[in-house]
């Protein structure tokens, strides 16, 4: 009962700032709109850019799976302009064997490695239950113009489908990729090699927003670190050289993720007239605020959780 009161409560709290932050985000982001590439996109958005008003995004949605894509062309809640393909990527046009399991969640085109995955909690959601061919092609194919940001989460074979995106790459100001780093499917490409791919791409690695850990005895987020999201951000040098449009874009990915050091540097550009600085300056005193606001709930939910255990229900409020 005190733990339902208290995630009610901290909601409530959330949805106001919320508000309030895309009102802000709003402001800096004029009439531009961030080009949204999200592959395996898989129900919805992912919860960080739900801070950002879906008037001020344009999505590109991939999802093989035709029941996910399903609810995606059905959610007017998160999406306003917004695309869906029913198609799978890879680094080529080719046919690949999908192989579909018991978890929605665990289905990929690689087989599990079920000698790391038996070591664990309910290895069971990996079991192949059925196997599909789908026409996969690369992402380079859809000649999509003026990328601004990557989310991508396709259970193992993210490098691949990097690989068939190196086009698309060179407009993309940022990357958000779930990345392993023991494999959770046999011969998958694991962070390091993702690192030096972007690397090449010109995209840096910056932070992983999250880390997952698996512990052999319970569902708790204490145990072996297997994978996470991965940052990766274009260099603001080169940001500098680009459209003015692009790097406001750039400034509200970096607020987004709390970069906040890299629209400081920007900021110091002859680019950047005084104008747009002193506007800048205010929104990203906003957002410091929010930020360090968020950290105080974190602080106060670290609190709450030495006498309730909710871990699950925390990253609502990340």
């Amino acid at each position: 009962m005190i733990k339902k009161q208290a995630i009610k409560i901290l909601k409530f709290i959330n949805n106001s700032r919320l508000k309030k932050y895309k009102n802000e985000f709003n402001k800096l982001l004029k009439k531009n709109k961030i080009k949204f590439i999200d592959i395996g996109a898989s129900i919805q958005i992912i919860p960080r850019w739900k801070r950002i008003d879906k008037s001020n995004l344009d999505y590109i949605l991939f999802e093989p799976n035709p029941n996910e894509a399903k609810k995606l062309i059905q959610n007017k809640k998160y999406y306003k302009n917004y695309k869906v393909y029913e198609t799978a990527l890879s680094n080529k046009n080719k046919i690949l064997k999908l192989n579909i399991t018991k978890g929605i969640y665990q289905t990929s085109v690689l087989k599990p490695n079920f000698d790391f995955v038996n070591q664990f909690q309910n290895p069971g959601r990996y079991k192949i239950t059925q196997k599909e061919l789908i026409n996969a092609k690369k992402l380079d194919y859809f000649k999509i113009v003026n990328s601004d940001f990557i989310k991508i989460d396709a259970q193992g074979y993210n490098y691949e489908i990097l690989e068939g995106s190196t086009k698309t790459l060179n407009d993309t100001l940022g990357v958000e990729a779930e990345v392993e780093f023991t494999e959770i499917y046999s011969n998958q490409k694991l962070f390091g090699d993702i690192k030096k791919l972007l690397k090449k791409n010109n995209l840096n690695f910056i932070d992983f927003t999250t880390l997952k850990r698996w512990n052999r005895y319970n569902q708790s987020n204490y145990g072996q670190c297997v994978f996470g999201n991965a940052l990766f951000l274009k260099n603001p040098d080169q940001v500098l050289s680009m459209s003015k449009d692009k790097i406001y874009k750039y400034i509200a990915i970096c607020i987004l993720y709390k970069q906040f050091d890299l629209v400081e540097y920007i900021l110091k550009s002859k680019k950047i007239n005084n104008t747009d600085k002193n506007l800048i300056n205010k929104n990203l005193k906003f957002f410091r605020g929010y930020s360090n606001k968020s950290k105080f709930i974190k602080v106060i939910l670290s609190g709450i959780n030495k006498f309730i255990d909710f871990e699950n229900e925390v990253h609502l409020f990340q």
